[in-house]
């Protein structure tokens, strides 16, 4: 079994970007032959992660939420994160998430990190190597949100996660769903159909899962 995590780097209720890794979520799990997959969505808006700041980890540790996030993080073999660009470079709200996390390392998953069946008590949190990241970015303006991704993948490459070289932006965003929430222009969807298409098979072949023939055919379509 393969298992997918869906991500958006904004809190905000209404963000393009949550539209957008929803969008991407629901395309995965309407793949034909997705049974081998489980996709979970999270909103970094549930988790209550302060400013990082190392007075504050020193006198209080590591906040429950970062842990419990990166106790997620831990059990996923391919993350999707879709992030808003702010003035060029990827959001601050994503960087601090990361920054916490990355402090997590070493710490293990103990029966008090939230109430999440998933996690195999006693493994070590480690929530970035070797898990196979795809990002993507929605925008209201043209670029689609491009120029934070060029600092985002070499972010998550320092984090010795695999970064899939292919990467979906959505441009003029505040007129790309439908009120079911998906993207209209028949175009833009194939073009993040072929990008997941990418993701799935990478994480699938690098998890050692099996991969449904009738995916198999799907994401060697897109590669």
């Amino acid at each position: 079994m393969t298992n997918l995590l869906f991500i958006a780097g904004s809190s905000r209720k209404q963000s393009f970007n949550k539209q957008l890794a929803n969008a991407a979520l629901k395309t995965v799990q309407q793949s034909p032959g997705a049974t081998n997959i489980t996709t979970r969505y999270i909103d970094l808006a549930h988790f209550d992660i302060p400013l990082y700041n190392g007075d504050l980890e020193d006198e209080f540790g590591i906040p429950a939420d970062a842990l419990r996030l990166a106790a997620i993080f831990t059990m996923q073999d391919g993350i999707f994160i879709a992030s808003p660009e702010y003035n060029g470079v990827y959001s601050a709200l994503l960087k601090n998430t990361i920054d916490w996390m990355f402090r997590a390392i070493g710490h293990h998953i103990g029966d008090d990190i939230g109430d999440d069946n998933a996690y195999d008590k006693g493994d070590d949190i480690e929530p970035f190597k070797d898990k196979v990241i795809c990002l993507a970015a929605a925008s209201t303006l043209d670029g689609g949100g491009a120029r934070g991704l060029i600092q985002l993948r070499t972010l998550m490459g320092y984090m010795h996660s695999h970064v899939i070289p292919n990467q979906f932006t959505l441009g003029n965003a505040d007129q790309a769903f439908n009120a079911n929430g998906n993207i209209t222009d028949q175009t833009k969807q194939a073009c993040l159909e072929q990008v997941l298409g990418q993701f799935v098979a990478t994480t699938t072949a690098l998890s050692g899962s099996e991969l449904d023939q009738n995916l198999a055919q799907t994401t060697l379509a897109y590669l």
